[in-house]
């Protein structure tokens, strides 16, 4: 706002003038003329006084009227001024008030123009996405057409060589009519054929498996064969023990051991004639496939000449679905053949045990024989009944199924057993050589006390003949002689391997160990079977 300030008043600043003092009361003695003069010069200086402040006051008045003229004008320069500055404000606020609508309508086009770079964005990833599309398309395009040129050089080729079979095929086929008419006579005539063969193969299938049953009794009766041998092994040891003590049943013993060569010699024509009809089936076998195999391709044949024969085409289905069956049938006769085998096979090393086990006793037989019957002082019954109390009688584990034979024999054990195997058949033939001293088992040795039995010993030995001296100094030296005990049975069946007791239902005979045996332990010498050792080794082959 404008504010009008008041004139300021004229102030008269009198301290600066004075009125001028009569000089001629100061000076004394002044002439008059002097002093006239005196006072007219003070006159004019005052009249000069005067006028100067009449002078300034006019001057500072008109430089006063001067400035309050700047003065008003200043105001009404600073009434405009403020009136600008009114309208200049209000122009401000209205240009601020536009200025934030502008912003807001720039915020909002900004936001538009981010949505449309969005979209546009957007669209790129689209067109994008698009582009990759049509570039896999015209990948995939251009290995179909790859393909498609090669399938269709193939089809090219095919075409080529389908007009050569179609022209070799209308060369070859001038008498069709005549052609496919004797092929469907040969066709009837060749399942015909096929039908005869099929049933000749059933025929041949039914004998096979009566064979296989024939087979499976025959290996019965050779399990209950072995059964029984085993019954009759246990019969001569124990009548070797009563032949032993007193050596007049050696006859039936002979007798027996004959009887179970004889067996054993019929065993190996049973096992000789299941050879061969093992072969017999084999080759049954063999030409059962080759009639297979022609009639399979004569199926071919047939199938290939029939061309649209409906019926023949049947009768083909028919033909190949018996030959399945007739595949079937014979893997299962392999099958029996060959669990036949393996039975065969434990039958074999069974037997072949059995062999060295009775070439063992015809060995102690001979050495029985050998030695003469000699004077024995009778012992303590109380001794003799407490051994043979405890001695009980050997139980043996009955032989297991020969279907699933306990472990298959190493080339080793078939290459000792096959060099076994002659040595006891040449037992049989060749006259048995005379030991030079009648093998004495540890186990037979520790039966009896040694204290009670030395004074026996004594006097057998006395009694002995001379024959029986000098063949036994061979051996070893006379003081060293002992007499052979046949008493009872030890109480454990020792493990010769580990040195521990068996048990009773165990098969083997073993060796008692030196630490608990009485006896002192010397080696023994022969050949009766003894667990723990290779055939080999018992037979003496190396």
């Amino acid at each position: 706002m404008s504010s009008v300030t008041p004139p300021r008043r004229r102030r008269i600043d009198r301290t600066d003038f004075s009125s001028p003092r009569d000089t001629t009361e100061d000076a004394p003695g002044t002439p008059g003329p002097t002093k006239a003069r005196i006072a007219n010069l003070n006159s004019q200086v005052q009249e000069l006084v005067r006028k100067h402040h009449a002078a300034e006051e006019s001057a500072y008045e008109a430089k006063l009227e001067q400035h309050d003229i700047q003065l008003a004008d200043v105001q009404e320069q600073l009434a405009a001024q403020e009136r600008r500055n009114a309208r200049i404000t209000r122009e401000l606020e209205r240009c601020e008030a536009e200025g934030n609508g502008m912003r807001e309508e720039q915020q909002k086009a900004l936001l538009a123009l981010s949505e449309e770079r969005l979209q546009l964005i957007e669209m790129e990833q689209r067109l994008a996405n698009a582009e990759a599309e049509r570039v896999i398309r015209d990948h995939k395009l251009a290995l179909f057409k790859s393909r498609e040129a090669d399938m269709m050089v193939a089809s090219d080729r095919t075409s080529t060589r389908i007009a050569e079979l179609e022209a070799a095929l209308e060369t070859a086929n001038t008498s069709a009519a005549h052609q496919r008419a004797a092929e469907t006579k040969s066709a009837l005539d060749t399942t015909a054929a096929l039908e005869s063969q099929i049933k000749e193969l059933q025929d041949s299938l039914v004998s096979l498996s009566a064979e296989n049953e024939k087979l499976r009794s025959e290996s019965a009766e050779l399990q209950d064969a072995h059964k029984s041998l085993k019954e009759k092994e246990k019969l001569t040891r124990a009548e070797l023990a009563t032949a032993q003590a007193a050596a007049g049943g050696d006859e039936k013993l002979k007798k027996q051991l004959r009887e179970v060569k004889a067996e054993s010699a019929q065993h190996e024509q049973e096992i000789e004639e299941l050879r061969e009809q093992l072969e017999s089936l084999k080759e049954t076998n063999k030409t059962l496939k080759a009639k297979e195999k022609s009639a399979r391709t004569e199926l071919a044949m047939a199938q290939a000449s029939s061309g649209g024969d409906d019926k023949l085409k049947a009768q083909l289905r028919e033909v190949k679905a018996q030959a399945a069956k007739h595949e079937e049938a014979v893997e299962e006769a392999r099958e029996e053949l060959e669990t036949l085998k393996e039975t065969h096979k434990a039958l074999k090393a069974k037997y072949r045990e059995e062999r060295v086990r009775i070439a063992g006793i015809e060995e102690e037989l001979e050495v029985l024989k050998a030695a003469k019957p000699r004077s024995r002082k009778a012992t303590p019954k109380d001794d003799s009944g407490s051994d043979s109390d405890i001695a009980p009688v050997r139980k043996k584990k009955a032989a297991k199924s020969p279907v699933k034979p306990r472990a298959k024999a190493s080339p080793k054990s078939k290459s000792k057993a096959r060099k076994a195997s002659p040595v006891s058949d040449s037992e049989d033939e060749s006259p048995k050589k005379k030991p030079k001293k009648a093998p004495v088992s540890v186990k037979e040795k520790a039966s009896k006390p040694v204290s009670k039995a030395r004074k026996p010993l004594a006097e057998a030995d006395v009694n002995a003949s001379d024959d029986d001296r000098s063949v036994r100094s061979s051996a070893e030296p006379e003081k060293k002689k002992k007499r052979k005990l046949f008493g009872a049975q030890p109480a454990f069946n020792w493990d010769p391997i580990l040195s521990k007791p068996m048990l009773m239902d165990q098969s083997g005979d073993g060796v008692i160990p030196t630490f608990l045996s009485p006896v002192k332990s010397t080696r023994a010498v022969g050949t009766i079977p003894r667990a723990g050792f290779s055939k080999s080794s018992r037979l003496g082959l190396k």
